[in-house]
């Protein structure tokens, strides 16, 4: 069944404010090294209607995730469906190699997203590796887990992200007095992020293509 991923995304802007993060934070995850690798039509179908279709290889586990239409709201989240499975090694690598089949996709995927339908083949589009490391914010009795980016753009340049996934909206407000709280401290100016990974990446990998539809 379909979800809805509800973010706040903070571009961090350099690596010196990404440790001041890391170092903060006593009890963190260690780096986990995100592969992720996107798949199109030709002539961008999806990434022009605001849909992705990834597949992500992180510590040996595979998933397979649609994401579609973002809605950015005035205060600073960005709320999207979102579709996930996990596959195999043997999946993944065959549609890296070859490109993705949507006749593999489940019936309500296909039905969801749109004009699957007219198309058999999607080859991969684009490539790019993130490091990512989890830690726990805490807020007036309330947790909520950061994940602290650093993401290498496929023409090696180095884009630096924390993301705050919500539970839902109602959560916006102490989770903002979080973020304040903590960037304030660590002298890090808080500046939203509005675009997706995968739309920066477009613009640095086909810096000529029209994007305003992409984030």
């Amino acid at each position: 069944m379909p979800a809805y991923e509800i973010e706040i995304k903070i571009d961090l802007l350099s690596e010196m404010n990404r440790r001041k993060l890391l170092d903060h934070f006593v009890e963190k995850s260690k780096d986990v090294k995100q592969e992720n690798y996107f798949f199109d039509t030709e002539d961008w179908c999806l990434s022009s209607k605001d849909w992705a279709l990834r597949i992500r290889i992180q510590d040996g586990d595979i998933e397979l995730a649609a994401k579609g239409p973002t809605v950015k709201s005035p205060e600073g989240t960005m709320n999207r469906l979102e579709l996930k499975k996990m596959i195999s090694s043997d999946e993944a690598y065959l549609y890296i190699k070859n490109g993705f089949p949507l006749s593999v996709l489940d019936r309500n995927w296909r039905e969801i997203i749109p004009d699957f339908s007219k198309y058999g083949f999607l080859p991969s589009k684009l490539h790019f590796v993130n490091y990512r490391t989890g830690a726990e914010l805490y807020e007036s009795g309330y947790q909520y887990h950061i994940e602290i980016d650093k993401t290498i753009l496929p023409d090696n340049s180095v884009d630096y992200e924390l993301e705050l996934e919500l539970g839902d909206e109602t959560q916006y407000d102490l989770a903002i007095k979080a973020l304040k709280n903590l960037f304030g401290l660590l002298n890090i100016p808080m500046i939203f992020q509005r675009e997706s990974k995968y739309g920066r990446a477009i613009k640095k990998l086909f810096p000529d293509k029209k994007t305003d539809n992409i984030v």
